[in-house]
């Protein structure tokens, strides 16, 4: 059950990652800091984003996989 919801979580927090990916450039671009530059260069990375959009997208399928599947579990009467 712990790792299910850590799982799910994680899936969440990308998918916002992902919706917010260029306002996180924007700002990256207007830092200084080589950990700044680190992340920059892996968002102007198109393999990199790709592979990110992939990801994004099967973790957001097996989200909803696993709730169909759960069925009733979820409802309450």
């Amino acid at each position: 059950m712990f790792f299910v919801h850590r799982w799910r979580s994680k899936g969440k927090s990308l998918q916002r990652i992902w919706c917010l990916r260029t306002e996180i450039l924007e700002f990256l671009e207007s830092q200084t800091s080589a950990d700044a530059q680190t992340y920059l260069e892996l968002l102007n990375n198109r393999q990199k984003m790709c592979d990110m959009a992939f990801l994004v997208d099967i973790l957001a399928k097996l989200n909803d996989l696993n709730l169909k599947l759960q069925g009733n579990l979820n409802c309450n009467p």
